[in-house]
């Protein structure tokens, strides 16, 4: 097969020619792991695969599950350092309960890493990690009672100025319908990124979410981007 980095192939392409039907691949192998009550624990861009497949359709691979872990023995991870830093969910940071939602939390820094090239939170230190979540997401107050640094301090990771600046860097770039979709691009990452994992968008909901449903193309018929992605959704395959 002809397997390359997820990064590696989407480098190449535009952002609707390919990389809403490939996290609509992604999404199904999560919600097929849900479903088998495993959690992957490790997910950032090297662990997921694409490889062809037959004609013009391609096969996402999700691989590397050296640190997944079933439900039923979610108690024993709790003081394990599961994911890596710079994908690591505050519920792992914070040894609360564990469960599919940490998966939702890495893909959410994996979205915005691949259509600006930089990790979100580029850190290398669980620490800097934490300040980093409490500087830009909302946290409950009983999450943070105990820091005593200035949070707001923080230096801001250049992936996520770059992020916040998506929206912005396409004014007069691109057509409406590019910013409103790049606009529910940056919804659903920002539901993936909730800090409670009890209120963190799932992969099936993710799956209705209007950035891979493309219903707001409904409003520009004869573009050739609507017809190019309801093209490219209808092929996605998926091989775990």
């Amino acid at each position: 097969t002809n397997l390359q980095h997820f990064d590696q192939i989407l480098y190449y392409f535009d952002l609707h020619d390919m990389f809403g039907s490939s996290l609509m691949c992604a999404l199904q192998g999560l919600a097929g792991l849900k479903c088998l009550g495993i959690v992957h624990a490790d997910l950032k861009p090297d662990n997921i695969m694409f490889c062809s497949g037959t004609g013009d359709n391609f096969l996402v691979k999700i691989i590397d599950f050296g640190w997944a872990f079933d439900m039923k023995n979610a108690h024993t991870m709790y003081h394990k350092q599961i994911q890596a830093i710079p994908y690591r969910a505050p519920e792992v940071c914070f040894q609360g309960s564990l469960d599919h939602g940490l998966d939702m939390w890495a893909l959410g820094c994996i979205m915005p890493e691949i259509v600006t090239g930089v990790r979100l939170f580029d850190v290398a230190e669980e620490e800097l990690l934490i300040k980093m979540i409490i500087r830009t997401r909302p946290v409950p107050k009983f999450m943070v009672s105990d820091l005593q640094t200035d949070i707001q301090e923080t230096e801001l990771t250049v992936g996520w100025i770059q992020f916040q600046n998506l929206y912005a860097d396409m004014i007069g770039q691109r057509d409406q319908q590019w910013r409103e979709d790049i606009t529910w691009f940056m919804d659903l990452v920002y539901k993936m990124l909730i800090v409670m994992p009890e209120m963190r968008i799932t992969a099936v909901d993710a799956l209705a979410h209007p950035f891979l449903t493309i219903v707001h193309f409904i409003k520009y018929p004869s573009t050739m981007m609507t017809k190019r992605n309801t093209e490219l959704m209808a092929t996605c395959l998926l091989d775990i």
